[in-house]
């Protein structure tokens, strides 16, 4: 790698980042702020935190983090786009009383942050199981595929056979010897964590109920039938979709809906799950299996070394239904993650986790806009959870988006304006009796929008929300246009990187190579002959950084801080 010298485009980019105006827009409505800017925000402390956050670039791109890592935390945040983090991370600052764009989401901490491109092989707009394949395989295919290439036709059994497979880094971490999990809050045969251990021409195949009318079943198994026969090894299974393992003729009680029955969805008459304690049994395993809260509670992670938790019929509930519960309460994600560490941390050979936080996705779907923020903010927890849990020397932690929603943040609002709330500043001076900002056609707009949804009028003109709680649990975001099942975005994700080799993810990306990422960090997967011979020496590096607030110092900006700026942060690398 060679140094090429500073541009006169860097330096006058570093220059125009120098000026005192950064709170300023020539088109912003000039208004006072909805909420109270903090005391201590005065035009010296952002001269104060720009400093202190170039300092830590400068420690960072001189502290590359180097080396293999023993273990890897991956989250994946089903549709987490920009918007949904920058929504989320406003609505944890409202909900501790602050205007909300000052707070920080923990994975916002992470030194190292790329983009994805999320396009497949035949879809711009892609859905999670090709974005999933991309990611844990390192290879692109065509849109609903699951674990398999492109040269399957999605939903054809006839043009699948094993030699188009693709294998997700979580499977070749386990046959490297690490301990390996995997927990979701959607069914466990969904889209996304089925690509971790399946291989099927349709995400929708699980359970051998929706396999196509004379399909074989032998050379096209149900995703459910896969997770017993290939993740049967794994240490760690967490998430719903209890009855796509249950024949038909038996039954599972729903707790989270007044204990009522369900009977299983599969036609072959095969319990899956006393399949899996049999393999376990007979493996001479201590093992668990778990369907409710009070049996997911008494798993004891020093005794116990594979543990399948099936905790739903079929997703597990939205946090925000789980939280407002007093009847009966679900594993959060958190807490999934927080057991399924303390499990797979017990090899000395290290640990591979992948978590979904899959309802994220569901609510944006349904423009349910509170319920994708408090999902967001679960996965937010759970991330602090694993960074207390995990060493940053050992440990690669990524959090990303399989794909972004049409979902946005927006109207002019004043700073602390409620992100669940209506627009409140008119930058036209237009407003209804109540005070708040109304378009041309004398209607009151919202912060959060969507492109389209189940939401959007048919035929009619928009819904007046004038009267609306838009704080309710079950009030549906405005869309543009109707739909019944509100689509993705196409735009690019970003990934959010620390520990050994994150510095990789650096610029913006094919979503595929993430899993090369992480193979070449955990030395693992069919290019581990390749990857495993660049050996890089470990980098000392220090405990996860926790967002703790700059110093509210009152000192000036120095001559020295404008040279690091021009010489960090504006310095332009390239690889000869």
């Amino acid at each position: 790698m060679t140094r090429r010298p500073l541009t006169a485009v860097g330096i006058a980019a570093a220059l125009v980042l120098l000026l005192p105006n950064i709170c300023d827009s020539a088109m912003a409505p000039k208004s006072e702020s909805h909420f109270p800017v903090p005391s201590y925000e005065s035009p010296q402390w952002w001269v104060n935190r720009g400093r202190a956050d170039l300092l830590a670039a400068k420690a960072a791109a001189s502290n590359l983090q180097r080396g293999r890592a023993k273990n890897l935390v991956f989250f994946l945040g089903d549709g987490l786009s920009l918007t949904s983090t920058m929504a989320g991370r406003v609505y944890k600052g409202q909900l501790q009383n602050r205007s909300g764009e000052e707070a920080q989401l923990s994975y916002e901490t992470f030194p190292q942050i790329a983009l994805a491109k999320t396009y497949d092989c035949d879809f711009q707009t892609s859905d999670s199981g090709a974005t999933a394949t991309a990611i844990g395989s390192g290879v692109k295919t065509n849109d609903g595929n699951i674990g398999v290439n492109q040269d399957v036709i999605r939903g054809n059994c006839t043009t699948y056979d094993p030699s188009k497979n693709l294998y997700s880094f979580m499977h070749y971490a386990q046959l490297a010897g690490k301990s390996v999990g995997l927990v979701t809050t959607t069914r466990i045969t969904h889209a996304t964590p089925a690509a971790m251990y399946a291989h099927s021409p349709s995400r929708s195949w699980e359970s051998d109920a929706n396999l196509p009318a004379g399909t074989d079943k032998t050379k096209c198994p149900d995703i459910a039938t896969q997770l017993v026969s290939n993740a049967a090894d794994w240490n760690v299974i967490f998430g719903g979709g209890r009855t796509n393992f249950l024949p038909t003729a038996e039954s599972t009680i729903d707790y989270s809906n007044k204990n009522s029955s369900v009977s299983g969805k599969r036609q072959d008459g095969v319990n899956l799950i006393n399949r899996w304690r049999n393999l376990q049994s007979s493996k001479m395993r201590r093992f668990a299996f778990a369907e409710s809260k009070s049996q997911f509670d008494a798993i004891d992670p020093a005794n116990t070394d594979y543990v399948l938790g099936l905790f739903a019929t079929s997703h597990l509930r939205y946090q925000l239904d789980n939280e407002m519960d007093p009847t009966y309460q679900e594993p959060s994600l958190s807490e999934m993650v927080d057991k399924a560490i303390r499990i797979l941390s017990r090899n000395p050979n290290g640990f591979a986790l992948f978590v979904e936080a899959g309802r994220i996705d569901h609510a944006h779907h349904d423009n349910y806009g509170k319920r994708a923020l408090h999902d967001v903010l679960e996965l937010d927890r759970a991330v602090t959870r694993a960074m207390g849990l995990t060493n940053r020397a050992d440990t690669l932690m990524l959090v990303t988006g399989d794909h972004s929603h049409v979902f946005t943040v927006g109207g002019w609002g004043l700073r602390g304006n409620p992100i669940l709330g209506r627009v409140v500043n008119s930058d036209e001076d237009r407003y209804n009796s109540k005070g708040e900002a109304v378009a041309y056609d004398g209607m009151p707009y919202t912060v959060l929008n969507y492109a389209d949804g189940p939401s959007a009028a048919i035929g009619t003109p928009r819904k007046n929300l004038t009267d609306a709680n838009t704080t309710a649990v079950n009030f549906q975001f405005p869309a543009l246009y109707n739909y019944d099942y509100e689509s993705h975005g196409a735009e690019d994700v970003p990934v959010y990187a620390a520990g050994p080799s994150a510095y990789l993810l650096h610029s913006t990306h094919e979503q595929s190579y993430i899993g090369h990422v992480v193979m070449y960090a955990l030395c693992v997967g069919p290019e581990a002959s390749v990857y495993c011979a660049d050996e890089e020496a470990p980098t000392t590096i220090g405990p996860y950084m926790t967002g703790q607030p700059l110093p509210r110092s009152a000192s000036g900006l120095t001559a020295s801080s404008v040279l690091l700026a021009l010489a960090y942060g504006f310095r332009i690398w390239v690889e000869s």
